[in-house]
């Protein structure tokens, strides 16, 4: 029998410089430049920028929400906010009415013909309900006091 080994860590990143990842090594990098090019703008204005820039890619780097990278955190409340959070099922009674109305007529009619029992939808959902609960809904109750099972 042939042996295998298993890859381990599989979601730990690699490490570069230390503790700093790739990851984390490209963002301060990037970070860096970004800085360094505001740094040489004159004017305080660029100054706050580089500075505001700098500290947002320190927590893009190294903050971790719910053991993710803060950008994964980012885009899934980015995705979370923009995506309807109620979701409804329109089920329109009219398609349904119209398709039992449809075929309703000869099913009867071939009943009829064959002396079986027609059974009304109302009886039906009563039916599926007593299904559904496994028995623990008995069925309405007739005028006799008995339950109304077929």
């Amino acid at each position: 029998m042939n042996q295998f080994t298993v890859p381990q860590f599989i979601d730990a990143e690699d490490r570069i410089l230390g503790p700093i990842t790739t990851r984390q090594f490209v963002i301060l990098l990037v970070s860096g430049i970004i800085f360094a090019v505001c740094y040489k703008i004159p004017g305080a204005v660029s100054l706050v920028i580089g500075v505001v820039q700098f500290i947002l890619s320190l927590i893009l780097a190294f903050v971790k929400i719910n053991g993710m990278p803060y950008h994964f955190f980012a885009l899934n409340f980015v995705q979370t906010r923009l995506r309807s959070s109620v979701r409804l099922w329109d089920c329109s009674y009219g398609k349904v009415e119209y398709f039992i109305d449809l075929y309703s007529a000869p099913v009867v009619a071939a009943a009829q013909k064959t002396s079986a029992k027609v059974i009304d939808i109302s009886r039906l959902n009563e039916l599926a309900l007593i299904v559904d609960s496994r028995g623990t809904y008995q069925g309405e109750k007739r005028d006799d006091g008995e339950h109304h099972i077929l």
